[in-house]
């Protein structure tokens, strides 16, 4: 069962993927900021990590950064409802989402980029 890490400061967002996910046959760790996710990182290897983009103190494009030093292998899909405002920013990402999105676009996605990590 694949394992993702959910980050994202917005509580109803972040338990509504969890959920989502965890129906879609995941184990799933949710956490609330960057920071949070840092700590998280170091027990953990996830094979996914689904991250916000803006978000106090560690925002997404930090968290991108530290997960390609520590797990290199694991991928990263972005999402934001103001990606607009980083131009190149969401190219970084293995996949990146703009808020809002449908659900079932969500389980595609992260679908997808846990079958590019596989075969990759």
């Amino acid at each position: 069962m694949p394992h993702i890490l959910v980050v994202d400061d917005d509580h109803a967002i972040r338990m509504l993927l969890t959920r989502v996910l965890e129906m879609s046959g995941h184990a799933v760790t949710a956490s609330q900021n960057g920071q949070d996710a840092l700590e998280i990182l170091e027990s953990i290897t996830p094979d996914l990590v689904l991250t916000d983009l803006e978000m106090p103190e560690v925002g997404g494009r930090e968290l991108l950064d530290s997960i390609r030093l520590l797990h290199p292998g694991v991928s990263v899909v972005g999402m934001s409802g103001a990606a607009y405002r980083h131009p190149g920013v969401p190219e970084l990402f293995d996949a990146f989402m703009t808020k809002p999105f449908q659900l079932d676009t969500l389980v595609a996605t992260v679908e997808d980029s846990l079958s590019l990590a596989a075969s990759g």
